[in-house]
């Protein structure tokens, strides 16, 4: 079966993208978690240091960023869900209009808190 000329064309670049993809990654492989939430991570009473991480039936071996990036996306996503209730109620109400500011200005101090405590156990780490 043949593919129209579009199509083939497609499927050419993207398989050419996945090569040069390919060659750029890294040949270090790590243990990577691939399910990093809140449930599979007991830390300290103090909340300073992880104590143990638990449920490893997502782990794989490839680039430990990984598990960065999806930390990255799960923060994003609650934001956006507080973001989403927010208007919600400003919608619901029909006048809480104070709230979208306000919702965005606490999502903003925790995000400029956990910035410093992860730039912090950075500097430590060097």
């Amino acid at each position: 079966m043949e593919l129209p000329q579009e199509l083939a064309a497609l499927s050419a670049a993207v398989t050419e993208r996945v090569r040069t993809l390919v060659d750029a990654c890294p040949e270090r492989r790590d243990l990577v978690h691939g399910d990093l939430l809140h449930g599979n991570v007991l830390v300290s009473p103090d909340a300073r240091r992880v104590e143990a991480v638990l449920s490893w039936k997502c782990s794989v071996r490839g680039d430990f960023l990984y598990d960065a990036v999806l930390l990255d996306t799960i923060a994003d996503a609650a934001a956006a869900a507080g973001v989403a209730v927010t208007g919600g109620i400003i919608m619901a109400t029909g006048g809480w209009y104070w709230l979208d500011p306000s919702v965005a200005l606490i999502i903003a101090c925790h995000a400029l808190a956990l910035l410093r405590k992860v730039l912090a156990r950075l500097r430590s780490a060097i």
